[in-house]
C-alpha cells in the first residue's frame, strides 16, 4: 500500500473588478509558478482567521465579504512521493490594500 503525505491548506479565490489575486512562489518545488494566496493554520486559529492572515502576509491586502467555502483534495506526485493536499478555498469578492 502506498503511503501518502497530507497537507491541509487554506487558500482564497480573491476577485476584484474581474481580476484574480495571485502570488508568485519564490522558493520550493513550485518556484516561479503562480498560486492562490493562503497557507497553513497556526495553533488555535480558525480557518477564516488563517485565510485573512495569510492573504495579508503574502499580498498586503485585507479580505472582506467572503463566502462559498469548499474543500478540495488535490493529489500530486513530487520527487517520487505522493501527496494529498487538502485545500479549503474561500471566495472573496473584495480585497483592499493595507496602507
Amino acid at each position: 500500500m502506498m503511503k501518502i503525505k497530507h497537507h491541509f491548506g487554506v487558500y482564497g479565490v480573491c476577485l476584484q473588478e474581474g481580476k484574480l489575486l495571485c502570488i508568485e512562489k519564490t522558493r520550493g518545488p513550485y518556484q516561479h509558478r503562480f498560486d492562490l494566496p493562503g497557507g497553513s493554520q497556526e495553533l488555535g486559529e480558525g480557518l477564516t482567521e488563517t485565510l485573512k492572515r495569510e492573504v495579508l502576509e503574502e499580498t498586503g491586502y485585507t479580505l472582506s465579504r467572503y463566502s462559498n467555502p469548499r474543500v478540495y483534495d488535490v493529489l500530486v506526485q513530487e520527487e517520487g512521493q505522493d501527496f494529498c493536499l487538502r485545500r479549503l478555498i474561500e471566495r472573496s469578492v473584495w480585497v483592499e490594500k493595507v496602507k
